[in-house]
């Protein structure tokens, strides 16, 4: 994997858990990752959204009163969203393979699961910075990118996992 330059992404961080937002903060700031913003609320993030403008956004799954599905739904439906193209990995304990689907259906671009490990968030970063046209969307039209990003082992789409429970990284790319 070739290196990257980091330092000029702007991440938006979207989790309820102050401890995970403090690890993945560490994490993307060992990557050379120097804007990181983090909000614990959908609301939250919806305001920073239109305070702002991220180059990706790692949002967790269920954050209650609302959900990470909540905050897809606004950038990706709400007319006045300013980044309706707005890369989200999608983050979740709860990786049962309904959640994944619904996810991506819904909008994410990608799924992490908790626990994360850095080389899963190091490989979406290099996959925002090689291949950003996996990430635009134009009426509801999400392209596929031009190569595979590179890895140790493919992480599995939807139709490689057979139990109900998704353990590791899943990338999915529609």
């Amino acid at each position: 994997m070739r290196q990257h330059d980091f330092s000029s992404l702007r991440i938006l961080i979207v989790d309820d858990d102050r401890f995970f937002l403090s690890i993945l903060t560490h994490v993307l700031h060992g990557f050379g990752v120097r804007d990181v913003s983090v909000t614990t609320s959908v609301r939250g993030a919806i305001l920073r959204c239109t305070a702002g403008e991220f180059d990706a956004a790692f949002v967790d799954c269920r954050m209650p009163p609302n959900h990470g599905l909540d905050f897809i739904n606004y950038i990706r439906r709400d007319p006045d969203c300013v980044c309706p193209s707005l890369p989200i990995i999608m983050v979740s304990a709860y990786a049962k393979r309904d959640v994944v689907k619904s996810a991506i259906q819904n909008g994410a671009d990608s799924f992490l699961v908790k626990p994360i490990r850095p080389r899963d968030v190091l490989k979406r970063l290099v996959a925002l910075m090689e291949y950003p046209e996996s990430f635009v969307r134009s009426a509801g039209h999400r392209p596929k990118p031009d190569a595979p990003i590179e890895a140790d082992k493919p992480d599995p789409t939807l139709e490689d996992v057979e139990d109900e429970t998704v353990t590791g990284t899943v990338t999915l790319l529609a």
